[in-house]
């Protein structure tokens, strides 16, 4: 019987997203609450809006999105933030996330 040690490839470190100096914002990348955001992404009943704000709350929570909405960004910025979140938590560049997401509205 083969005995195979894994834990050191663990990481208990949450991955971030910067958006200014002052603003740096914890990444909940946990298995349970990326399920719940797959779930969220093929939810065709929301709209895309709606749908970034409930991905992004999940993920970043309440207090960060509160912090987020405060800085009334432009649309075009909210999703700069959604693609860099989502980035962080599937390990690809930001611009890997962006050229998918873009091409999958053509």
């Amino acid at each position: 019987m083969a005995n195979i040690d894994i834990s050191s490839k663990f990481s208990n470190e949450k991955p971030t997203i910067k958006l200014s100096e002052d603003l740096i914002l914890s990444i909940n990348d946990g298995h349970k609450n990326v399920l719940i955001v797959n779930t969220l992404m093929n939810n065709n009943k929301l709209s895309e809006a709606d749908r970034m704000s409930k991905i992004l709350d999940q993920l970043l929570g309440t207090n960060a999105t509160e912090k987020i909405d405060k800085l009334n960004l432009r649309f075009l910025d909210y999703q700069k933030i959604f693609f860099g979140v989502m980035a962080a938590i599937n390990d690809e560049s930001y611009e890997d996330v962006e050229s998918r997401f873009r091409n999958t509205k053509k």
